[in-house]
């Protein structure tokens, strides 16, 4: 049985470009910003963008202790257009990481209201007991975000509607894992108790 609707993203949530389960965690934007200003690429990271964070970290870092030692540590024994050089890779490394943290965040927005509009649509025909238009639906938005939790939620009440017990147990296990916040985390025992 379909219980409950999930929360839908608000107009400031897409705005921002939350992340994955960001409608529980409404700092999570603001903490990637600010990460990513005071040490580029690490928003980056927070925003699921891994290496090129890494990337974007280790260039900072290295042209960093370039400068720094150039300046203050050994500035006889560094080449003056090596220190540039680096004070330019710094600038560089810094512009182009909140250029990409901020690009990044208009996809997760844009990312966000498909799998709103998809988790509504799901919603609507699982109450309409539509269980093929509910799977094309949820198909879709795992095509988008395939760490959504829940797009796995639905898929697994869809999968318990139908009656096909080893998907379902493959969903809410996978349910287990994606559920940072543990809000489905007693629905997903239950069933998978009783199967």
């Amino acid at each position: 049985m379909v219980t409950g609707f999930l929360p839908r993203a608000s107009a400031s949530e897409l705005r921002f470009g939350f992340c994955e389960n960001s409608r529980v965690d409404p700092f999570g934007p603001l903490m990637a910003w600010l990460l990513n200003v005071l040490l580029p690429g690490a928003g980056l990271i927070l925003r699921r963008r891994e290496w090129l964070g890494l990337s974007m970290a280790v260039l900072f870092a290295i042209c960093g202790h370039i400068v720094i030692a150039g300046f203050l540590i050994a500035p006889e024994t560094i080449p003056s257009w090596l220190v540039r050089l680096a004070v330019s890779l710094v600038v560089l490394a810094w512009c182009l990481s909140q250029y990409l943290c901020y690009r990044q965040g208009l996809i997760f927005a844009r990312t966000r209201r498909g799998l709103s509009n998809l988790l509504s649509e799901a919603h609507a025909a699982m109450k309409a007991n539509d269980l093929a238009a509910a799977e094309r639906a949820l198909d879709s938005g795992l095509a988008l975000d395939d760490e959504e939790v829940e797009l796995h939620v639905l898929r697994a009440r869809m999968f318990g509607l139908t009656g096909d017990r080893p998907a379902m147990l493959n969903e809410w296990r996978r349910v287990l894992k994606l559920d940072r916040h543990k809000r489905y985390r007693d629905e997903a025992r239950d069933a998978m108790q009783k199967s």
